[in-house]
């Protein structure tokens, strides 16, 4: 049973015994999603908490991924028990949650032995003359070629343009019709090489892990988890 998940830890203890801790923004900015039912955008209240700190505490592990994933079934039927009402509830008021909610949910979930694959997305955050600051790069054949030389890791792409992307897309159309018409099978993947061991207890934030900060320029200063 294999999901599809790139999960980066918040925290992540190397065999060294230091801590290294995710570059992923959200980490450090308090506050809380707001909105009213579907009448409004959600915006981020930073006048009040959220309890971050409070649930690593008692034993829940962030971490966070891309939106894109594909999950087995009985992950997916264990997200939707009676019991993680509340888990999803407030969940549900952290910004940007659809980044933290399945990785935190199997880096906190008790005995969890299903694999995970590293296999996933693929995104180029080149910041050329023409390219989005804040976003990721739009792909075209030279942006996108790591999608051909290294085929089995990539499930997704972003971003892409009717345009800009055209001979990327018509390229990756014709990779997928020969492999179609070659008859090729998952036989022919190692899929174990792209698993990311679990080892849920390197996960566990120290003490004196950041958690907030006022000015999210010091992020630069964090070394980034593997």
């Amino acid at each position: 049973q294999r999901n599809f998940i790139q999960i980066t830890p918040r925290c992540w203890q190397l065999e060294n015994g230091t801590t290294t801790y995710s570059p992923w923004f959200w980490n450090y900015v308090d506050g809380v999603a707001v909105s009213c039912g579907s009448e409004s955008k959600a915006y981020l209240n930073t006048s009040l908490h959220w309890p971050q700190q409070e649930m690593e505490d008692v034993g829940i592990r962030f971490g966070s991924s891309s939106e894109w994933v594909i999950l087995t079934r009985e992950l997916v039927e264990y997200s939707a028990k009676p019991a993680l009402i509340d888990f999803k509830r407030i969940m549900s008021l952290r910004i940007e949650s659809d980044e933290s909610f399945w990785a935190t949910l199997i880096l906190s979930i008790p005995g969890m032995t299903q694999s995970i694959s590293q296999q996933g997305w693929f995104i180029s955050w080149d910041r050329s003359e023409g390219q989005p600051q804040h976003s990721p790069a739009t792909l075209n054949n030279q942006l996108g070629q790591e999608v051909f030389d290294n085929p089995n890791m990539y499930l997704f792409v972003r971003k892409v343009s009717e345009g800009n992307s055209s001979a990327f897309l018509d390229r990756i159309d014709r990779r997928i019709r020969s492999e179609t018409l070659q008859d090729k099978s998952e036989q022919d993947v190692d899929f174990a090489k792209f698993e990311a061991p679990l080892n849920v207890e390197r996960t566990r934030c120290p003490k004196d892990a950041p958690v907030w900060f006022l000015n999210p320029i010091f992020l630069h200063d964090l070394p980034r988890a593997p």
